[in-house]
């Protein structure tokens, strides 16, 4: 999990998805700026892959792509189990 100042670079672990205040779903709450200092610095985009996003009854697979506050998405990434660790049940894709 990086720190502010931290710089990062693509495939870098960012954070950690939980549950803060009254939210009812787990996320995750990030800022990518092009320096280190908040007041002083422009915000960056950022991009992920490979992740499917929800849009009412519809999911749209995404190989590249940004997010915008609010949108509801979940990885496409397949993991091999590890070992002593439960499954993980993926939804089926919606339609």
């Amino acid at each position: 999990v990086v720190k502010t100042g931290d710089l990062v670079k693509q495939g870098d672990s960012v954070g950690r998805v939980g549950f803060s205040g009254d939210a009812l779903f787990p996320h995750v709450h990030y800022a990518l700026l092009a320096g280190a200092e908040i007041s002083r610095s422009e915000g960056i985009p950022a991009y992920f892959t490979r992740f499917r996003r929800l849009l009412g009854g519809k999911a749209i697979d995404v190989k590249l792509g940004s997010l915008d506050s609010g949108d509801i998405v979940e990885s496409t990434v397949q993991y091999p189990q590890e070992a002593g660790q439960p499954t993980i049940p993926r939804r089926p894709p919606l339609h």
